[in-house]
């Protein structure tokens, strides 16, 4: 079992190795060679060309374009000459004359401006005209050659790190606004421009994204313009372009790169009340968006801390403390029924790939309080000369009570929601009108009265100072 286990790795090894089977035939080729070289320095003999040299040459050129085909291990000595598919020579001729300078990397025997789809032979001459000998051979290999815009060019892209570019599976992910893609062509056919185009029709007639360049039979960079700026997905399409006399080719070739646009980060969001009553509904808009992109709206409360002189300084943007309020459609939403301040933040989403990120703006909505809590007396009537008591059941959270006389004035000292007592010095002549235990009402004591009093209660958020005045009102009479 382990002979036949080695047998079968060395089979597999030289068929899926190229690159081994070309080596040991160009080893054996130079060997070839020495042994003819030492021949005719012995006097031996003359020995016939070799024919089985390896030829490299483009397997389609541009209409009206000459070019090369390589001769690898061409012998010195020997004359190579161009002929038809039939062996007749070429008029005028194409030859060649190795002189054995070139090594093995061989010489470059040239061919007419072809025109059509063409075969070539090669004729190999040696001449010992000391000894009369004159002998003629043809390589192995027929060379046969296409004419026309070759649309199988390998293309990739060369990514730039700095710019955070990174290239992936003929996709290349840029940022935002990217000014700045370089794209390879690699063999590019000489005399053919080259020039990048966006969109998978093939449309000739929308402006391109690069200049053109002439191909060089090498490779070639293809590099945006300076002023174009990719804000959405890109297919990239290359056209091949050969204008000769009245002779006008184009044909796109048929790799298609595409560029991937990160979502924006600078998207700017609007709001259309960015102070709103109780369970109010803010509406939330994009004022500009890409629609490879879907965009979520995020919501939480703002701390207490984050009220900072008036302004809302948000601390921490990490969505796990966000609750999802649903998607933009067409680049707007609309929020749930708003009780509480709260911040907003918004993520970008790529349809196709799934990147996220979230936009730098954050949104603070305002929230008054509640108009609902029941206002009531303590006792009615009381004494002339003496002070009544104005009790506030289903207090908010945050919000801080006062009385308002008929003039609309304030009076007295704020109270506060059970869960902010102890805020400042409030506690002071407030705990003594607590009710039942889980009602915790506020107690608000009235200036001693006269005559019968009508009151307001005006609720106010302590942190964000937003006021609505209580739908109850209370009258207290005097006996």
């Amino acid at each position: 079992m382990a002979g036949k286990l080695e047998i079968l790795t060395t089979m597999e090894t030289d068929l899926h190795s190229e690159d081994s089977v070309q080596d040991r035939h160009n080893h054996t080729v130079r060997n070839r060679v020495a042994r003819d070289r030492l021949v005719l320095i012995l006097g031996l003999g003359v020995p016939y060309p070799l024919r089985d040299l390896r030829l490299v040459y483009p397997n389609m050129v541009a209409v009206d374009q000459d070019t090369r085909i390589t001769i690898i291990g061409a012998q010195a000595g020997v004359i190579y000459r161009l002929c038809d598919a039939e062996g007749n020579e070429l008029i005028p001729s194409y030859e060649v004359r190795p002189s054995g300078s070139e090594g093995f990397d061989g010489v470059a025997l040239p061919t007419p401006k072809i025109t059509k789809d063409v075969t070539f032979s090669i004729m190999a001459v040696r001449e010992d005209a000391a000894r009369g000998v004159l002998l003629e051979t043809y390589l192995n290999e027929l060379i046969a050659i296409e004419v026309g815009l070759d649309q199988r060019l390998s293309v990739s892209f060369e990514p730039q790190s700095q710019r955070g570019q990174i290239a992936r599976n003929g996709q290349l992910f840029v940022n935002y606004a990217e000014t700045s893609i370089t794209i390879a062509v690699a063999h590019s056919q000489e005399g053919v421009t080259y020039q990048l185009f966006g969109g998978a029709k093939d449309d000739e007639n929308v402006a391109p994204l690069s200049d053109p360049v002439l191909g060089t039979g090498a490779k070639i960079l293809l590099i945006l313009k300076s002023d174009v700026k990719l804000v959405e997905d890109t297919v990239i399409k290359i056209k091949a372009r050969r204008k000769t006399g009245d002779q006008d080719m184009s044909v796109f070739l048929d790799a298609r790169p595409s560029v991937k646009v990160r979502p924006d980060p600078t998207v700017a969001v609007s709001i259309d009340l960015p102070v709103v009553d109780y369970k109010g509904t803010p509406k939330f808009t994009l004022t500009r968006f890409q629609v490879s992109v879907d965009y979520e709206l995020y919501q939480r409360a703002v701390t207490p801390s984050e009220y900072v002189g008036g302004v809302i300084h948000v601390q921490s943007r990490e969505l796990s403390g966000y609750v999802r309020v649903g998607a933009f459609t067409g680049g707007t939403i609309t929020s749930g029924h708003l009780t509480e301040d709260s911040v907003f933040i918004v993520t970008a989403t790529k349809i196709e790939k799934g990147e996220t990120l979230q936009l730098d703006q954050t949104v603070a909505v305002l929230v008054r309080p509640s108009p609902q809590p029941e206002v009531r007396a303590e006792r009615s009537p009381i004494s002339t000369g003496t002070s009544g008591m104005v009790l506030v059941n289903n207090t908010q959270k945050g919000v801080e009570y006062q009385l308002l006389n008929e003039d609309n004035t304030l009076f007295g000292s704020p109270g506060y929601d059970y869960r902010d007592r102890g805020v400042g010095a409030t506690r002071l002549g407030i705990d003594f009108g607590v009710g039942t235990v889980g009602e915790k009402p506020v107690s608000l004591p009235t200036p001693a009265l006269d005559k019968k009093t009508i009151f307001k209660v005006r609720a106010t958020t302590i942190y964000a100072r937003q006021s609505t005045d209580l739908r109850e009102t209370i009258s207290i009479d005097v006996s």
